[in-house]
């Protein structure tokens, strides 16, 4: 209560001083009064009070509600009506200007009082709630995503800039209408090719594409959630999307660009054959099929690879560092076959993270006895 300013707009002198008096009496802060609605806007807009009482009947060109419709409208001041009038047109017009309490002379201190703080406390929590709403639609309107919400019918209440300029709408047009004839969007089937143990697949996947309002089409993504009251009834739904274009452009580029090394792979004589951090064999091309005649997608290099090689394999897997095996005799069969090949580690965050591998089976006339 303390430093609460109040302005009394009275036109009955002896009772404006009546209520002043009163007031001060209370802890509050009444500096000056006034008789007239001009006078009053005035003293509103040099002062800034914190609440305004105001008689309905007032001298000047303005009564009581016009002036307060006015203090509101210009300096947001919450305004407590007292008046003798209490019919219902009287309270018809007064409603209008949103007043935070409607008193009826003649009226006791304690009354006056209890209406006094319900008001500002009321005020207090709306102001509050102003500020939170301007600091998320501040947020909403900054971030890159776009963001719809609608009321509890489906029909759009709010579209941040990035939603407007993704659907074609402005948020002024879209206001009211349904989500459905705002957010078009559709599902369209892709077909990839995929490398699963060593062999080509075509799989289908979903794309979400948007149909924004010039007919134009945008790759998405999106996701939506309900807005529930203190009770969690549903009273809306927020719908968040983005547009993937870039990305699924980035992601066509890199498929585009991991077949075509594939098919350089896959033509070539030299096997060649890639480990996981687990010393799984995850990735073996054509090549390595034909020098050790056999499938090696899934073998555990560690346990289920020829023990000739193993040595290679750990040395380059423990240094960190590419190594190079030449001409190295393996004896299967009763027949003693040779190779060479690299190892090369793949490293992330400084450790092992798998290994690529090349072997070549070299003919016995080439290597030196």
């Amino acid at each position: 209560m303390t430093g609460t300013q109040i302005l009394v707009v009275e036109d009955e002198i002896i009772v404006a001083e009546d209520i002043r008096r009163s007031l001060q009496n209370m802890g509050y802060n009444v500096p000056v009064t006034a008789s007239k609605g001009e006078d009053a806007i005035k003293i509103a807009g040099e002062n800034n009070p914190d609440l305004v009482l105001m008689d309905i009947v007032i001298e000047g060109q303005m009564d009581g509600i016009q002036t307060a419709e006015q203090i509101r409208s210009r300096y947001n001041i919450p305004v407590v009506y007292l008046t003798a009038y209490s019919d219902i047109k009287t309270l018809e017009r007064a409603k209008i200007t949103e007043p935070f309490g409607y008193i009826i002379k003649p009226f006791k201190e304690r009354e006056l009082n209890i209406n006094i703080e319900i008001a500002l406390y009321k005020y207090r929590m709306e102001k509050k709630l102003r500020e939170s709403k301007e600091w998320f639609t501040t947020t909403l309107k900054s971030i890159s995503d776009a963001v719809i919400a609608t009321d509890s019918s489906g029909c759009v209440k709010f579209m941040n800039p990035v939603a407007q300029s993704m659907t074609g709408w402005a948020l002024e047009e879209a206001y009211g209408k349904p989500l459905k004839d705002i957010f078009n969007i559709m599902t369209e089937k892709t077909r990839r090719k995929v490398r699963t143990g060593g062999k080509d697949t075509n799989i289908e996947a979903n794309l979400t594409v948007l149909i924004n309002r010039h007919k134009s089409k945008l790759p998405i993504e999106v996701g939506s959630d309900p807005i529930r009251d203190d009770r969690e009834n549903i009273v809306g739904i927020v719908t968040v999307f983005r547009d993937i274009t870039e990305r699924k452009r980035t992601e066509d580029n890199v498929i585009g660009l991991k077949d075509f090394y594939e098919c350089v792979l896959e033509s070539i004589v030299t096997g060649v054959w890639v480990t996981d951090k687990d010393d799984i064999i995850s990735y073996a091309n054509k090549g390595m099929g034909i020098v050790v005649q056999q499938n090696v997608v899934g073998i555990n290099v560690l346990s289920d690879f020829p023990e000739f090689f193993r040595p290679y394999y750990l040395k380059a897997r423990e240094t960190l560092q590419p190594f190079y095996y030449e001409a190295v005799p393996f004896v299967a069969g009763g027949q003693t076959n040779y190779y060479s090949g690299w190892l090369v580690p793949r490293i992330k965050d400084g450790s092992f993270n798998g290994m690529i591998c090349t072997v070549e089976s070299i003919p016995r006339h080439e290597v030196a006895e």
